[in-house]
């Protein structure tokens, strides 16, 4: 927040560091197991790639579900059978839905009208491929790599921009209003929990 607030940094840099910590720190919670993580997000990008926008959501959705279930078959059968090993599902777990709803939103945005879609659809819907860092960067964040949660890749892209928008309400007909929203200061929060101890 102080060092690297969106209005001292640019969206390039923020980018980097939010992958770098998340990578180390599923390397050092996970070992090398956490190449895992690299493996299935390159290859679903790759896959996004070559499908392009009209079919990449099934693909996706098919591969990365797959490579969870191998990797978990192989964790608990073959590799972890009575013995100790780091559990990587649960990260793994978080990567598949983050690969499979950015398929899908960006299929959604690049491949549909805005009058075929639910409004829930229109606001998370993505009108242009992200580049790899960007991809990397959404799918291995530290801030979401160890437990979650999942968050839309438009949520995640307008807090690395430091855009503080927020929906207010969704009205009936599929408008949608914002507001911005000041930062918030975790002062508050911090001293009442110093204060319960």
């Amino acid at each position: 927040r102080i060092y690297l607030h969106p209005s001292k940094t640019s969206t390039f840099i923020r980018h980097v560091v939010a992958t770098f910590l998340g990578l180390y720190l599923a390397l050092f919670c996970f070992g090398w197991y956490a190449i895992h993580f690299i493996i299935q997000s390159g290859i679903s990008y790759y896959i996004m790639i070559l499908a392009g926008p009209e079919s990449m959501h099934r693909y996706c959705f098919i591969f990365a579900l797959g490579y969870l279930t191998l990797c978990q078959i192989s964790r608990v059968y073959i590799f972890d059978y009575g013995q100790y090993s780091a559990d990587f599902s649960g990260p793994l777990m978080i990567i598949t839905q983050k690969i499979t709803s950015l398929a899908f939103e960006i299929h959604d945005g690049m491949t549909k009208k805005s009058d075929q879609l639910t409004p829930t659809q229109r606001h998370y819907a993505i009108s242009r491929m992200p580049s790899l860092l960007e991809y990397l960067s959404y799918n291995c964040n530290f801030m979401g790599i160890l437990a979650g949660p999942l968050c839309s890749y438009k949520d995640y892209v307008t807090f690395i921009e430091g855009r503080a928008y927020h929906l207010k309400h969704m009205e009936a007909n599929g408008g949608d209003k914002k507001y911005e929203q000041a930062e918030p200061s975790p002062d508050v929060a911090v001293v009442q929990k110093l204060l319960v101890c």
